[in-house]
């Protein structure tokens, strides 16, 4: 069975010349990440933050929005840890499969018990979203890959969701143990159910192709 992987969206990112040494900072344009998607990775709350958005003529909706650009979320509701006639705001707790196989997550789902512990969740393609400029209304957000910068190596800019996870399963099917686990990544086969605390999976791959 082969995965046909299109890179047809992807846009090189002209910018990076310099491989992705040391900390993130305004000096090295964050390594071409937005800055509020490397405060996300410190802290949730330092980079995401809740607006109220028109919806229609008359209604409004509650969304979480990047505090450094116009990068935007759905939100979702779950049962308060401790306080049963309450509830608490997150972002998109499901799993995703993009058509190349690779499935990811919006958060770093937990078990209940930890939950009661943790209420700041690992946001996966929030930290790793380009800075968005306000006038830019698309629904679909550019995105740098976490893996390349795991591994020093400057990372092109990808147009939408699907265009990154096709970066995945062509260029990091295979990863070294650190790079894995500071990706959060499970590879080469299909994470359980009961499995908790992974961003990304990559399955088996029998062949990948590739469409220009």
């Amino acid at each position: 069975m082969r995965n046909s992987i299109r890179t047809d969206t992807i846009r090189a990112n002209t910018d990076s010349e310099k491989m992705m040494n040391g900390r993130a900072c305004k000096a090295n344009n964050y390594w071409g990440f937005c800055k509020g998607a490397w405060s996300i990775r410190e802290d949730q709350k330092k980079g995401l933050s809740l607006h109220i958005q028109p919806s229609g003529m008359y209604n409004t909706r509650e969304i979480w929005e990047c505090r450094c650009c116009s990068f935007k979320g759905t939100t979702f509701s779950a049962a308060h840890p401790t306080k049963s006639d309450k509830k608490i705001t997150i972002v998109d707790p499901r799993i995703h499969t993009s058509p190349s196989g690779v499935r990811y997550k919006w958060i770093c789902k937990l078990p209940t018990t930890l939950q009661q512990h943790m209420l700041i969740f690992d946001v996966v393609l929030a930290k790793a979203h380009v800075k968005k400029k306000s006038t830019d209304v698309s629904p679909e957000s550019n995105y740098g890959c976490i893996i390349c910068s795991l591994e020093d190596k400057v990372s092109s800019v990808y147009g939408g969701v699907d265009s990154l996870m096709n970066h995945i399963a062509l260029s990091h099917a295979s990863l070294s143990d650190s790079t894995r686990r500071k990706a959060k990544c499970i590879i080469g086969r299909t994470a359980g159910l009961d499995e908790y605390g992974w961003d990304i999976n990559i399955p088996v791959f029998a062949q990948v192709e590739e469409l220009n």
